[in-house]
């Protein structure tokens, strides 16, 4: 196994509203990073090939406020729940 495949995770989750009504096509981001990603149907998201360490994710869905939060991620799936506050 190469130390490049080991400095590596994913991040993947759920996009909610206060609810728990689902927030699709809202846009994921890592912002130190670039790296982004859309929630489908079902509010899911996932985003791979994620330098290990502590990111800012920000989430931004129509009819909710954006929201940032310091996420750590760890080598294999780091899953993580946003729960977004309306306009």
């Amino acid at each position: 196994m190469s130390s490049v495949k080991s400095e590596i995770g994913c991040i993947s989750g759920k996009v909610t509203g206060p609810q728990g009504e689902v927030a699709t096509n809202a846009l994921v981001e890592l912002l130190e990073v670039g790296l982004q990603t859309y929630t489908d149907p079902e509010g899911t998201f996932e985003i791979r090939d994620v330098p290990l360490g502590t990111h800012t994710l920000r989430v931004i869905a129509t009819g909710f406020r954006a929201k940032r939060q310091e996420i750590a991620i760890t080598p294999g799936t780091t899953h993580h729940e946003v729960n977004m506050d309306p306009v």
